[in-house]
């Protein structure tokens, strides 16, 4: 294996998703569904994950177990067709040192 290898990545990306949603729907059956619903409401067209998670939190979701969790929520929704990637920007979370993420649309 070399340094760089992108189907690793994209594998470790995936196993640690499916990690986090695992734990989550443990602690809390339901969750993840729970989540989309707060996506439908969200009031903005396009957003960025954390953008959706603190208003989610701020509105009534619980707290998942593990913040990845969020990359679950995107994922699942993404390939039910309720969103779409439209780019990347920095995220604002100032532990994520501007870091590009994605940017997405509701369908």
């Amino acid at each position: 294996m070399t340094e760089l290898d992108q189907a690793r990545s994209e594998a470790n990306r995936d196993a640690g998703i499916a990690h986090a949603v695992g734990g989550a729907e443990i602690k809390e059956p339901g969750w993840i569904e729970a989540a989309l619903k707060y996506l439908e409401r969200y009031p903005y067209n396009k957003f960025m994950t954390e953008e959706l998670r603190l208003w989610s939190h701020a509105n009534g979701l619980p707290h998942p177990s593990n913040n990845r969790v969020w990359g679950g929520v995107v994922r699942v929704a993404h390939n039910r067709g309720l969103i779409t990637h439209k780019g990347y920007n920095n995220v604002r979370n100032p532990k994520a040192h501007s870091t590009p993420a994605s940017v997405w649309e509701k369908s």
